[in-house]
C-alpha cells in the first residue's frame, strides 16, 4: 500500500517549499500538482513544453515520460501513477478539486492518507494578491485587501473543515515557523507522516518529480522567509484584521 501525504492550504501560500524538503527524502517521490496530468494539462501539450522538479522535460523525464494514462477515471489514473513510484511515500500537492480521486483510493484502503495543511500569514498572502490591482486606485486596492483577508480565512476554512469531515489526520504548518526553523518543523512532519527523519539542509536522496506550479530546479534548497509584505501599507493593514489574525494562530494550536 503505497502511503500517500496530501500537501494541501490555497495558493500562494508557499508549499512548494515543503514539497521541495520531502523531495530530499530518500523514502519519498514528491509529485507537486498531480492534478494537473490528471486533468488534461499534459494531453493538451502545455506539459511538454515544460520542465519536471528533476530538471528534465517531461517527455524525457524518467518518471513522466513512462507512464500512460488509460483515463477510465480519476482514481484509477491517481493510483496508476503513486503505484510508478519506486518509494513508500508520495507527495502530493492536488488542489480541491482532485481530492475527491484521492479520496476514493482511501475509502477503499488502496492507499493510507495523512494531510499536511500549510497556511501562510495573511500579510504575506494579501501582498502577493494585490500586486494583481496595484494599478487601481487606492480606494479600490483598500477594497482588495479586505476581500483577500476575507477569501484567505474562508478558503482555509473550508479545506480544514473538509478534511476534518473525512476523518483524515491533519498536521498544520506555518509558513513563517517554517523559514525560522525548517530542521525544527520538518521533524515534528515527519513524525507526524510516519517517516525518519532527515538532515533538511544536507543531500537530496529522494526524488523530485515536481510537476507544474513553482519549483526549483536547484539541488540545494534554501529556505528563506519573505517579510518584503511588511513593506506594503495594505498587507500591514489586513495582518492586522482580527478576524484573520485569531484564525491562524488557531489553526496552528489546533493541528500542530
Amino acid at each position: 500500500m503505497k502511503h500517500v501525504i496530501l500537501l494541501t492550504g490555497i495558493s500562494r501560500s508557499g508549499g512548494t517549499i515543503l514539497s521541495q524538503l520531502f523531495s530530499k527524502h530518500p523514502d519519498v517521490t514528491s509529485l507537486g500538482e498531480l492534478w494537473s496530468f490528471i486533468h488534461g494539462k499534459k494531453k493538451t501539450g502545455q506539459g511538454t513544453e515544460k520542465y519536471c522538479g528533476c530538471g528534465k522535460k517531461y517527455s524525457d523525464c524518467d518518471f513522466w515520460g513512462s507512464i500512460k494514462l488509460e483515463g477510465k477515471s480519476k482514481a484509477e489514473d491517481t493510483l496508476k501513477i503513486y503505484d510508478h513510484a519506486n518509494t513508500p511515500f508520495v507527495v502530493d500537492k492536488s488542489n480541491m478539486d482532485h481530492i475527491p480521486a484521492i479520496l476514493e483510493l482511501y475509502r477503499s484502503k488502496k492507499i493510507s492518507l495523512r494531510a499536511v495543511f500549510f497556511i501562510r500569514e495573511i500579510g504575506g498572502y494579501s501582498n502577493s494578491r494585490l500586486k494583481s490591482v496595484a494599478g487601481k486606485s487606492k480606494a479600490i486596492q483598500f477594497l482588495y485587501s479586505i476581500f483577500y483577508a476575507y477569501f484567505w480565512r474562508k478558503k482555509n476554512n473550508e479545506i480544514l473543515n473538509f478534511l476534518e469531515s473525512e476523518n483524515i489526520e491533519v498536521f498544520a504548518v506555518g509558513y513563517k515557523q517554517m523559514c525560522e526553523d525548517p530542521q525544527k518543523i520538518f521533524t515534528k512532519i515527519a513524525k507526524f507522516c510516519g517517516l525518519s527523519n532527515i538532515d533538511v539542509y544536507g543531500e537530496n536522496k529522494g526524488k523530485s518529480h515536481i510537476a507544474f506550479g513553482n519549483r526549483t530546479k536547484k539541488k540545494t534548497i534554501k529556505v528563506k522567509y519573505d517579510s518584503k509584505w511588511k513593506e506594503n501599507p495594505l498587507a500591514v493593514f489586513s495582518s492586522k484584521l482580527p478576524f484573520v489574525r485569531l484564525f491562524e494562530e488557531k489553526v496552528l494550536f489546533k493541528y500542530s
